[in-house]
């Protein structure tokens, strides 16, 4: 954002400069005509700021239309918000104008003499090479940007292979949720107790089916169900897993919507066997919408639909999202 605000004020500023510079006998014939260097100034600072106002105006439009065709809806509770943001090109404007406005109040009654534009090659060639010397520092910025924060490639162990490490995701949650807490561990135990473990260990929250202490999370996973909604029979050697999932935040603990994306929790099995939803059904769009969009206040529900191997008799439910302040695995026991 900054690299693109900069380019904006460069731009901005260049394009000015040039309509001072073929403007030079008007301005030159208002400063005979008594114009302080005060109007002047403004003149071009206003131009600058309803180039931004009109630019920006655009912009929003754009990304009205943009919104709806993707969403399916109209973002009318995002409207004041997205008309505010048209005070940044419009500021971003003013600043690019900074350089050419005194380049306005510089010239003097005496060049409105004769009516053609002087050029002075010597000056825009002194102002191409800032912009270009500025241009070719971003441009080397954003490259040592890529250079020094990629992630160091470690070779992948026989381990790691066997461990998902799904990335969690803590956009929008309430920070005092953010402390550590003794992970709970499930109490029951398989013959893959170690496998299991590793995998219940990527949770800051493990729990289990029927753990009293998940009532009182804002997220609450109920009994599985093995069967599909819609009443779809599996394929052989594998079987349905419909998980009931419910999510409730505090309306007056947040404001506006929240990320939440239960379509990518996942479920794994003891060798990290990884499946996605097959299904997804939403039982409360007030609450959940968009694919990603929750509102707190509302109680989401929400039926996840897994088709794993009729075989596996333990499974884990990685849940991370944005609305969710811990991440959590949900040990299953697969009757």
């Amino acid at each position: 954002m900054g690299v693109a605000l900069l380019i904006a004020m460069l731009t901005t500023t260049e394009i000015m400069w040039q309509n001072v510079s073929e403007r030079k006998p008007q301005l030159a014939v208002l400063k005979a005509l008594g114009w302080q260097n005060t109007s002047i100034r403004r003149l071009v600072l206003t131009e600058g700021a309803l180039t931004g106002f009109f630019a920006g105006l655009l912009g929003v439009t754009f990304t009205i239309v943009i919104v709806t065709i993707m969403y399916q809806q109209f973002p009318t509770s995002e409207l004041p918000f997205l008309f505010a943001t048209i005070l940044i090109p419009v500021v971003t404007g003013v600043l690019g104008a900074l350089l050419p406005a005194e380049r306005a109040v510089r010239i003097t009654p005496a060049e409105a003499i004769g009516g053609h534009v002087v050029n002075q090659k010597q000056v825009e060639k002194r102002f191409r090479f800032v912009l270009g010397t500025t241009a070719t520092a971003l441009v080397v910025g954003i490259i040592s940007l890529f250079v020094f924060t990629s992630p160091e490639v470690k070779p992948v162990t026989e381990e790691a292979k066997a461990t998902p490490a799904p990335t969690a995701q803590t956009t929008g949650a309430k920070q005092a949720d953010f402390k550590s807490d003794k992970p709970k561990v499930a109490k029951a135990t398989t013959p893959k107790e170690d496998d299991l473990q590793k995998i219940m260990n990527l949770g800051t929250f493990q729990t289990f089916i029927g753990d009293p202490q998940m009532k009182k999370r804002e997220f609450q996973v109920g009994e599985p169900v093995y069967a599909s909604p819609d009443g779809t029979e599996p394929e052989d050697g594998k079987r349905f897993v419909s998980l009931p999932i419910s999510l409730y935040n505090e309306p007056d603990q947040y404001e506006g919507t929240m990320d939440y994306r239960p379509n990518g929790f996942r479920l794994y099995t003891p060798d990290g066997t990884e499946y996605s939803p097959v299904d997804m059904v939403n039982h409360n769009k007030k609450a959940f919408r968009g694919g990603f969009i929750y509102t707190p206040g509302e109680k989401s529900e929400i039926d996840l639909v897994f088709l794993v191997p009729e075989k596996e008799k333990t499974l884990v439910l990685y849940a991370s999202s944005g609305a969710m302040p811990k991440v959590y695995t949900v040990k299953i026991d697969v009757p």
